[in-house]
């Protein structure tokens, strides 16, 4: 059985900051919370803040459970029953409880929520020894889940190779590796809409100082152009409505040869129907602008949506995996109708006071759709995490679990920005700024829809752009007493101008 560790539903930074606040538990880890520090920062901010953060940046879970999906296609000769539904110490046992034949049991474990996933395993520990747990993912990389689980049992890389060696099975040649593709309603944008999962890769061949995938898995992209071309002939062919395609790849779209000759293929698509297939992915943009965008975006039956690209940092030259992209850039892809949601961090180890105004300055200027903000968080492996260690700076093992992935707090001692909740000031801030800048990720994206080359003549783009003006028109009432008329009065005539262009 595969099983996932997140839960349902994640919180805001803002939520949980306010569950820590009134939660006397904390007061046991003076070294590490410092009350006072989320206090400040609400006392600051808390009034700018968009009281819908819960729903923009950190929406209801609904994706399938593609790891298991994943290791269950390329592990056949095993059966095995693969759930997608979350699992929480509540539900585990009826899950377990329903099928007799199980004999092992494979958790995937995120950094994030880390404390699900331990009360998982010791309901499991407790009430089914007689089964054997394997776990794999992120979370794995924690030492104290080694005290729960024998290290024998702990998948820290590639979960087909480490299982297949645990069976006794012969190893599968890259050739045979099988792409994993599943369909259901999913809650994205957020809309729920049919949406198909793929994978065609592992790993990634970038090695960025934070990211801890160069580390787990080597970039291995298995897949040839002619399997995923049959896996997206059967996705448009199978019935005639539109759909999304999640790429569930931490950098999509390699190897770039291969995925222009998919690209290609679908340009000359010849199929019965005229329904597309809408591309949402974690993308590098050094990578993605190898490939003719227009072209894709005009011709083919598989376009890009929505793409989800980490600037990071726009100090100290930047990272690798942006090489050579410029702010126009940004502005070419949501012209091709092309949302971009790009993703930045506080706290890298050259943050200051007075240059973080200026990291999220920075990123700012490159006026994409949708900004998600990250405070630095260690994992171990990295070369972040390696170097704090050596400075002495990483808090202990006795921090609790559900701090050690969460946003507005610092598992270490920054040199110049502090520790713990000292980080939820400089995300609050970045909050605030962000939404100044953006005024609204709803319109945001509703307009970028509106650009797409087939926007007037798909009824599927006009919907979801129907969905987002509702929400956005929720949005200005939450907007408005809290931001200067002057920029209330921006979010307002752009909203009416996309509503009249939709009529």
């Amino acid at each position: 059985m595969y099983i996932k560790s997140l839960p349902s539903k994640l919180r805001s930074t803002e939520e949980f900051a306010l569950e820590v606040l009134d939660n006397p538990e904390y007061d046991k880890f003076p070294q590490y919370v410092n009350k006072n520090d989320i206090q400040k920062a609400f006392d600051e901010f808390g009034y700018k803040l968009n009281p819908y953060n819960s729903t923009i940046y950190a929406n209801s879970l609904g994706s399938p459970n593609i790891e298991g999906r994943f290791l269950s296609k390329n592990i056949p000769e095993i059966e095995s029953i693969v759930i997608d539904k979350a699992i929480t110490e509540e539900n585990i046992k009826e899950i377990i409880d329903k099928s007799d034949d199980i004999t092992h049991i494979g958790l995937s474990i995120y950094a994030h929520r880390l404390e699900n996933a331990i009360k998982i395993i010791e309901v499991i520990n407790k009430n089914y020894p007689e089964l054997e747990l394997f776990i794999g993912g992120t979370g794995t990389l924690f030492e104290r889940l080694s005290k729960l689980v024998h290290k024998k049992n702990i998948c820290t890389g590639n979960g087909i190779v480490w299982l297949r060696k645990k069976f006794g099975l012969s190893q599968l040649k890259i050739r045979d590796y099988k792409i994993s593709t599943v369909i259901m309603n999913t809650r994205i944008l957020p809309i729920n809409i049919k949406t198909a999962y793929m994978v065609t890769q592992i790993g990634c061949p970038y090695n960025c100082d934070f990211c801890t995938t160069s580390k787990q898995l080597q970039y291995l992209p298995f897949s040839k152009s002619e399997v995923i071309i049959e896996n997206l002939r059967n996705l448009l062919e199978m019935d005639r409505r539109d759909k999304f395609l999640y790429l569930c790849e931490p950098n999509a779209c390699f190897p770039e040869r291969d995925w222009n000759e998919v690209f290609n293929y679908f340009i000359n698509y010849k199929g019965s129907y005229d329904n597309y297939l809408y591309i949402i992915c974690l993308i590098s943009l050094n990578h993605l602008k190898n490939f003719n965008l227009r072209l894709i975006q005009e011709k083919c039956r598989i376009k890009f949506l929505m793409v989800n690209f980490g600037i990071e940092s726009t100090l100290k030259g930047g990272y690798e995996k942006n090489r050579g992209i410029s702010k126009d850039y940004i502005k070419n892809l949501s012209d091709l109708g092309i949302i971009t949601n790009h993703n930045f961090i506080l706290g890298l180890p050259y943050h200051t006071n007075k240059n973080i105004d200026l990291e999220i300055k920075g990123n700012l200027e490159y006026n994409s759709n949708i900004y998600f903000i990250s405070t630095l968080k260690t994992l171990p492996r990295t070369y972040l995490y390696e170097l704090l260690k050596k400075d002495g700076r990483l808090f202990g093992d006795d921090l609790p679990a559900e701090l050690v992935y969460q946003d507005g707090f610092f598992t270490f001692n920054h040199k110049a920005l502090g520790g713990g909740f000292s980080a939820l000031k400089y995300a609050f801030k970045a909050y605030n700024e962000v939404e100044k800048n953006v005024i609204d990720v709803y319109s945001n994206m509703a307009e970028t829809l509106f650009k797409s080359p087939i926007a007037d003549n798909s009824s599927f783009l006009k919907k979801i752009i129907k969905i987002l003006l509702n929400l956005s028109n929720h949005n200005f009432k939450l907007f408005e007493p809290r931001m200067p008329r002057t920029l209330s009065n921006i979010f307002r005539a752009k909203t009416q101008m996309l509503i009249k262009n939709l009529q």
